[in-house]
Parts: structure tokens; sequence; C-alpha cells
């Protein structure tokens, strides 16, 4: 079902208290605001918008007082609207989560590296074992999302086409989770991106690891690689159509410029949709054969300018609300010159994450590392910590997988 809101421009300096603010005139993620969508409550947010913005989009029928008619109405976009349910409760501690979840970790990286030798050596795969897996990453992720989250994080040992479908799994299932989605349907999302790129299977090794570009007969090759993994998943029996549908149209794109049938937003499916952002989100931070990593903030950039083009716009949107400005396993840079690694996040302040500081002012390890939460340190004179950029961990000497792995078996 597709809505129209009805959004006017209006300038900073005609803002008031009680309009609802729906979009802002730049990517919210340069502003110090924490969600695009909020209610002017106070002067604070009155401040940040005039020093931000030289004009907002106010959402009229969502605002508390009248908005005035004084420049012309913006036009409005068609999106799907997901109506997010609250998120389930943490049930354990992050601590308490994370051996648990390396165990459950380890375990689906040899499972799906198995399904993937099996595959290309032209047999197919247990179902019952894959879909075991996927309840024990769901479970994971519904007691406490930040230790999976956390683990996307190391240079886990396996095939690195399965570490991808597990990262993108775990994004998938956090985001699900965050909307307060069913469990069925959550765990027919979590099997669906475990299982996205089967298809890639049945591609020559040299197509898959090729640096440089496709010619035009690699490249309709490559793009097949949709179209055979829904035929693989089709010849399995207890497999949901939904899963098909991701193998079949996660590189669909909302403008129609996707494959292998060019859909448009509104004719793919959510749950595939999901994948699609995730997906993207994890080769552009992780890195591919032909283009380097980037930093989880420019990729949240880059998906935000790409929303309603590429992406459900709205879902977009959830999904980094949902990792938080600052997602897990992001290495921040300290205004302190301090470099830490960010291992938990608290969904009410989310500027201000839990770190684990593994470099000092001066760049030298900290032995031992240590552990602070940043939402204790307030703002004001005496405020000691604040992140100042996102940052590559290997630009600091820092690696990353080894500190994780001694914070798990820590706890």
């Amino acid at each position: 079902m597709s809505t129209e809101t009805t959004k006017q421009k209006v300038d900073v300096r005609d803002l008031e208290k009680g309009m609802y603010v729906s979009e802002l005139d730049r990517p919210w993620i340069e502003s110090p605001f924490i969600f695009q969508g909020f209610l002017i409550t106070g002067d604070n947010e009155l401040s940040q918008l005039t020093q931000t913005c030289k004009y907002v989009y106010v959402d009229i029928e969502k605002s508390k007082v009248e908005v005035p008619h004084r420049v012309v109405v913006a036009p409005s976009i068609k999106r799907e609207q997901f109506h997010k349910k609250k998120a389930p409760v943490i049930s354990i501690a992050f601590e308490n989560e994370l051996s648990r979840a390396k165990s459950i970790h380890t375990e689906a990286i040899a499972t799906v590296s198995e399904i993937l030798l099996d595959l290309r050596s032209g047999k197919l795969f247990k179902v019952e074992h894959i879909k075991n897996t996927v309840i024990e990453i769901t479970g994971s992720i519904m007691r406490n999302p930040d230790a999976m989250m956390l683990l996307n994080h190391i240079d886990a040992k396996g095939d690195h086409f399965a570490k991808h479908a597990l990262n993108v799994c775990i994004l998938s299932c956090a985001l699900a989770r965050y909307m307060g989605m069913e469990k069925e349907e959550l765990y027919e999302l979590g099997l669906g991106a475990l299982l996205h790129d089967v298809g890639e299977t049945r591609l020559p090794e040299h197509i898959l690891n090729k640096q440089d570009n496709y010619s035009a007969e690699e490249l309709v090759l490559m793009q097949n690689h949709t179209t055979q993994g829904a035929e693989i998943l089709s010849k399995l029996k207890g497999i949901p159509d939904s899963v098909i549908n991701i193998a079949q149209s996660h590189h669909e794109r909302a403008n129609g410029s996707g494959y292998p049938n060019h859909l448009a937003n509104e004719n793919i499916d959510r749950l595939t949709k999901i994948v699609s952002i995730t997906d993207v989100y994890d080769l552009v931070t992780t890195g591919t054969t032909r283009e380097p990593a980037v930093t989880s903030t420019d990729a949240l950039k880059s998906m935000y300018d790409w929303r309603d083009e590429l992406f459900d716009g709205a879902l977009v949107e959830l999904f980094i609300q949902s990792l938080g400005i600052y997602p897990i396993g992001s290495t921040v840079l300290l205004n302190s010159g301090e470099v830490g690694i960010v291992i938990s996040a608290n969904i009410e302040h989310r500027l201000t994450p839990t770190l684990m500081l593994v470099l000092d002012k001066d760049q030298k390890p900290y032995q031992p590392v240590l552990i602070i939460n940043l939402s204790q340190y307030k703002k004001g004179e005496d405020k000691k910590y604040e992140i100042k950029a996102v940052v590559q961990p290997e630009d600091y000497g820092i690696d990353k997988t080894s500190y994780i792995m001694r914070e798990l078996y820590m706890n």
C-alpha cells in the first residue's frame, strides 16, 4: 500500500515548536539528529536546526501547530509504508551472549561453506541442516543483536562467499528485529539472506574473482546468477517461495534499473528489498576484489543518497536507524586522540556507544584495552570523550579481529 504525505518546504527561521520535520536539506547523517522524522519539542532542536540547515520539509499532517504557507508545497514521494512495531526487549546481556554467538557464528560459516562446496560439485544440500543454522542465528539476534553484529567484523576462517552470506543474514535479521518483524517472517528472511547468492556456485571461478570490468558476455553470465540461484532453490523441498524470490530478485532496484527483470520498487517484495540493502552495505564496507572497503559512515551516506532511486527509501532509513550513527564493529577516533572499536550500542544513546579503547592519545596500544561507555560522559565542561570520526582500522595499524577475539575470550 502506498500513501502520500503533504510536505512543505520551510525556512529554518520560520520553524516553531510543534512542527514535524520529515526531511532535512542534507543527508541526516551529516546532521546532529539521530533520526530523520521528529517533532520539534524544545529550543535545543530549534537551535540545532538553525545551525545545521537552511530549510527543512515539514509534514503538515503530523505537525501539532499550523504550518505557515509562505513557500510552495514540496512534491511528495510515494513510498510503501512499513509499520514498525516495537523491537523485542534485550533478554541477555551482550557479554553473556557473546560466547554463545561465537559458537553459532563458527558453525554457520562451516555449514554455509560446506553447502557452497556441494553446490560447486553439482550436489544439492540438506535443507534441514541450513534451517537449524538459521534458527540458531535468529535466536541469538533476538536475544541480543550486538553480539552477532560484532562478529560480522572478524576475519573468520572459511569460504569468503560464506562469510558474505552470513554477514548479510545477520544484518538483515538485525534490521528485521528492529522493525519488530514476526518470528516466522524473520526466519524466512534469514534463510533467504543466507542463500541469496547460491547461484554464484554455477559461475566460473575466473568470473567471480575478476578484478577489472566484465566484458559484455561476462556481465550477462554474472547477472544470470540470480536466476541460477532461484532454480537451485526451487529444486529443494521445504524452501519457501519468499526465499526463492530473494535469490531471484536481490539485484533488482527501485527505479527499475536492476536485474534480471527490471522490477520497479512496488513490484519487489519486502524481504527481497531488505536483502538488497544489506547485500550492498556488506560489500562496500568489507571491500571486493575490484573495490576497496569504505567506512560505515561513507557507506551509509551513499545509501542514503541512493534511497528511493536504487533502494526502498523507507527501508534504507530504518536500516540506518537500526545500525546507528556508529555501527557495531566500527573503528572510531575520539576527540582525545584515542582510537576504539564500537562493541555495543544502546538504542536510546546512539551517539554514545560502548567502546573498546585500543590506542591511547599517542596512538600507542593500551595494555590492557579499556572498555568505556560514552553515555556516561554528558555534554558540558567536564565532557571527556566524544567521537570525532569513523576511521579505517588499517590506517592505525589495528588488527580488529584480534581485539574482538580477545574481548570474546575475556568474557
